[in-house]
């Protein structure tokens, strides 16, 4: 009967592990504040509002009735969550699921307590909780086993496999007796007889132990019957007895979700991030051991000593631990948000093992055993029904008060080093009014080579506002009310931009292209390691609603078929020849040419377009390159052929003399093709074209400004989290495209004096 709390938690514990998909966070927009608190809540909302009429249900016709519908429902709502194509169907799968779970969770631990055997009773029932973590484990070991998996598939396999414990179950209830004591007060002694032989007395009808069941069971529902109401929940607080009892059950259920375990059910990914874990695989994996370890605690050191220390001996000092490891746990968490040290970092992890500990010693086992235990037969059912429903108000409460905390929008103070067009560019945007702004930017510091130059750039740029100017960028990495520094200077001081700029603790979001080649971008980022701090390549158009789009429809729910090939170019009438040689664009220690400057874009939509992999996760394709020169040796037109295993090609171009059409990007596929317009650093729509059909769907998007402020919220929301490096632009993204830059170059010919 115990296996009955795995049904329920393979449901209930899922949550916690699809937060640390990618997959998941990408399909639903990256769900924060009230919108990750609801799909979080909702869960919960639905089991309270079951509650009453499992109450009615299980008290009138059985126990078994109850756990076949939920086993039943949570079957048929695993498949529907598993096959959401929105928010909205994921959130109402899980409402359902909440709802259908109490089905489960209201009438199992009754039926633990009034079949087991009456010298293993204790045991038994403290034991039944213990079983919330083997569905933890489920779940939790799910998600590891799928985070590698690319598409939606990866959250979707361990939303279905949810539905894999209660069909086993299904199969077993068949052979679950009823509850004898609910046999006897609907009038079926001999049936109660029987089921009490047959599980306490090997089948003999006639031994003194049945006998002796029997006759305390009847006493017991004849002496309550004449008593009670059976069907008035005001009898719980009708005499002192039962408003002690019925406070037990409040205060047991209400604290045993804010005794600080909330935070970390339903929020372990934000506390890992907060102590610097953000790797999905580090994630995943310490997710899957905290449950195994929970398990095999609340087992041992908690249910099976029931008997020998009691129950009083397991609380108190369960929660005396509880509060010692908190106050030890929250004090390491700001020693690192303070430091960044790493094994500070180690040791919060530890902490959260020994909380855990005790938290299992009794929160744990004696949840459901407690109430059953101390209410009569006929109020059982209520009374443990008032213990989930202040458990789960108090679930709910937790999450909209870590809402409320975290909903307000992180700010960000910027550090502006460099005051070419592309700052100019950023700033405005940061300047914005957005109704959807996600983050508060400041604009703190403006560091440039003389401070007349600041000045002169914040007149013409910032006339509303006063941030402090400095004459150097040193000045600015030094500024402590500067939390991050924004790099716009040319790609060949990127490098020690960066390395300075690090080197005072400063986050960096670094323009595109991040260095002049690889190597540069490893020191970059070794050192951005080294030191505990975000740093981002500001590849901007990555961030766009409409790019993101465009690999969903794609690479998810492949409205287009199987890619076959991509056509992207970026091309700019720059006046090239006509530039003074030490321009950017013209001198080659300053990463001069096309390809660094423009041709990333077009590479960036093959990249995105062809694979959906990023980072680690990506197929880096065979690369075929040539260049064309002027004078000097500067690159002025790049051709590229991605070349893919699966045969897929990918045709990149870029000029520094010509100009782009509208339509810049097509991507081509087995049933359609999808045509993308507009510049390719900042694109405005893009149509989808059937094979047979003439008219296409067009897809536009609005672009207040130029679109920079999408990238800027997600480093501010970043940093907030207590990340190092971006999901959507993560470090081995950059390293690889810098390395496929660098292969470009070699067969065309470009080189820097860096190299």
């Amino acid at each position: 009967m115990p296996r009955k709390e795995e049904s329920e938690l393979a449901v209930g514990s899922m949550m916690n592990g699809l937060q640390t998909l990618p997959q998941w966070r990408t399909f639903f927009n990256n769900p924060q504040g009230a919108t990750l608190g609801l799909m979080n809540s909702v869960y919960p909302l639905g089991k309270i509002g079951s509650l009453f009429a499992v109450s009615y249900i299980s008290d009138r016709w059985g126990r078994k009735l109850p756990l076949l519908i939920g086993l039943i429902a949570c079957i048929i709502f695993s498949v529907l969550q598993g096959l959401a194509k929105n928010i909205h169907s994921f959130i109402i799968a899980r409402a359902l699921l909440g709802f259908f779970t109490s089905f489960l969770g209201q009438p199992s631990p009754i039926i633990v307590t009034e079949l087991a055997y009456p010298t293993h009773r204790e045991k038994v029932t403290a034991l039944y909780n213990t079983f919330f973590w083997f569905g933890a484990i489920f779940a939790a070991w799910c998600t590891y086993g799928t985070f590698k998996i690319e598409s939606t598939w990866s959250w979707r396999i361990p939303s279905l496999l949810q539905g894999a414990v209660p069909m086993v179950q299904l199969l077993g209830l068949y052979f679950l007796p009823e509850s004898p004591r609910w046999l006897v007060s609907r009038g079926r002694k001999e049936e109660a007889r029987k089921v009490l032989a047959d599980y306490h007395a090997g089948g003999d009808t006639e031994s003194p132990l049945v006998a002796f069941e029997m006759q305390e069971i009847e006493q017991v529902i004849n002496k309550e019957a004449g008593a009670i109401s059976a069907n008035s929940w005001m009898e719980l607080i009708r005499t002192p007895a039962n408003r002690e009892r019925t406070l037990i059950a409040v205060i047991l259920g209400f604290f045993a979700q804010w005794n600080g375990v909330g935070v970390v059910s339903y929020y372990l990914v934000l506390v890992l991030n907060t102590i610097g874990i953000t790797k999905v695989k580090d994630q995943t994996l310490i997710n899957g051991l905290l449950q195994i370890f929970n398990w095999l605690v609340s087992t041992f050191l908690g249910a099976l000593m029931v008997d020998r220390l009691g129950r009083r001996t397991l609380f108190l000092t369960s929660t005396a631990g509880m509060l010692v490891a908190y106050i030890i746990w929250t004090g390491l968490t700001a020693h690192f948000i303070n430091s960044q040290d790493e094994k500070t970092g180690r040791v919060v992890v530890g902490f959260i093992f020994v909380y855990y500990l005790f938290y299992n010693i009794a929160w744990n086992p004696l949840l459901q055993a407690y109430p059953v235990e101390i209410f009569p037969y006929t109020l059982r059912g209520r009374g443990l029904s008032v213990t989930y429903i202040a458990f789960f108000i108090g679930l709910i409460l937790g999450n909209q008060i870590q809402i409320i905390m975290s909903e307000s929008k992180p700010t960000l103070r910027w550090g502006i080093v460099g005051t070419g067009m592309i700052s100019s560019w950023f700033l405005a945007d940061l300047s914005i009014d957005r109704k959807n702004a996600q983050a508060t930017h400041i604009i703190q510091a403006i560091g440039s080579s003389s401070v007349e130059k600041g000045k002169e750039f914040v007149e013409t740029h910032l006339p509303n506002l006063s941030p402090t100017v400095y004459g150097s960028y040193e000045e600015a990495y030094q500024d402590p009310n500067v939390d991050i520094i924004y790099i716009g200077t040319p790609h060949g001081f990127h490098k020690k931009n960066c390395l300075d700029a690090i080197s005072h603790g400063k986050n960096i979001l670094c323009e595109k292209a991040f260095t002049l080649n690889a190597r540069e971008a490893r020191e970059v980022l070794d050192a951005a390691k080294a030191k505990g701090v975000f740093v981002m390549e500001a590849m901007w158009t990555r961030f766009f609603p409409l790019v993101k789009m465009i690999q969903k429809l794609v690479h998810e729910e492949k409205a287009i078929g199987d890619v076959v090939r991509l056509f992207a170019d970026f091309a700019m009438d720059q006046r090239i020849e006509s530039l003074a040689p030490e321009h950017r664009l013209r001198d080659l220690a300053l990463g001069a040419g096309s390809l660094l400057d423009i041709g990333i874009y077009s590479l960036t939509w093959g990249l995105l377009g062809l694979d959906a992999g990023v980072g680690e996760k990506a197929t880096t394709p065979k690369i075929c390159a040539s260049q064309t020169f002027i004078q000097g040796g500067v690159e002025v037109s790049t051709s590229i052929i991605l070349q893919y295993p699966d045969g897929k090609q990918g045709i990149i171009t870029s000029n520094s003399k010509v100009k782009t059409p509208p339509a810049f990007c097509r991507i081509e596929g087995t049933k359609g093709h999808i045509i993308v317009e507009g510049p390719a650093a900042a694109p405005e729509n893009f149509t989808v074209y059937m094979d047979g059909e003439t008219e296409g769907k067009k897809y536009d998007f609005e672009k207040p400004g130029r679109g920079f402020y999408w990238e800027a919220d997600a480093v501010a929301m970043d940093i907030a989290a207590g990340k190092t490096e971006s999901d959507i632009m993560p470090w081995a993204e950059t390293v690889r495209v810098m390395e496929i830059m660098d292969e470009v170059r070699r067969q065309g010919g470009t080189k820097f004096p860096q190299d």
